[in-house]
């Protein structure tokens, strides 16, 4: 979607389908249509009843956290990590994903990592042995990628690695060493958003994640 003229962008739509196969572009709370007397016949929906865009789940999150003005940042620990950023209005960047977001006229930038409540999510378990450890794990390196990775790097075939494991590291030293390498790329697209222009003036921190107050 080209976001300065809100149509689509054949330079890259044309290579997955004719222009004139997409439907219309619509904001969220827009109404798409109506229940159709069929759909209501397989669903029990009342027929005619207006049927609104939608939008995907992470914006829904973010709006229900409050994330809505420019400035506004939500940090989703969930079994992927995602970033949206409301910003004054469409800022189109090679480093992220630009788009529209919710509301008429209202735009983000958002970001995204690939795994990171899928490697944390034993946080009861693990968390009181990583807190032992020190910051630093003990010298353990843990690079994130376990399935490839989305922003910055933005690179489906880049892999997770552990580095730097001796005979003293324990399961604490691993499980710290996780927390910190998925911090360290929290990190890093914090810094692409500045980098892009927009300005972070509130986070939020939502999903399974905020259970850990050491993650956090």
């Amino acid at each position: 979607v080209d976001l300065k003229r809100m149509e689509y962008d054949n330079r890259f739509a044309d290579q997955v389908v004719p222009l004139e196969h997409l439907p219309p572009l619509a904001w969220t709370t827009e109404i798409a249509g109506q229940v159709t007397a069929s759909a209501a016949a397989e669903t029990g929906l009342v027929a005619g009843t207006p049927v609104n865009a939608g939008t995907v789940d992470a914006a829904a999150e973010a709006v229900s956290s409050g994330v809505v003005e420019p400035g506004d940042l939500m940090i989703m620990y969930g079994t992927t990590m995602f970033f949206i950023q409301v910003t004054e209005g469409p800022q189109p960047s090679e480093l992220v994903w630009a788009t529209g977001y919710t509301f008429p006229g209202s735009y983000v930038v958002a970001f995204g990592m690939a795994t990171t409540g899928a490697l944390t999510n034993a946080y009861a378990a693990l968390g009181a042995l990583a807190a032992a450890v020190p910051p630093g794990s003990d010298g353990m390196i843990c690079v994130p990628y376990f399935s490839g990775e989305r922003t910055p790097i933005n690179d489906p075939r880049a892999r997770g690695m552990f580095a730097g494991l001796s005979l003293s590291h324990t399961k604490g030293h691993l499980y710290r060493a996780l927390l910190e390498a998925t911090a360290y790329g929290a990190q890093q697209n914090l810094e692409t958003i500045r980098a892009t222009g927009a300005v972070t003036k509130r986070a939020v921190a939502v999903g399974g994640g905020v259970k850990s107050d050491l993650w956090l």
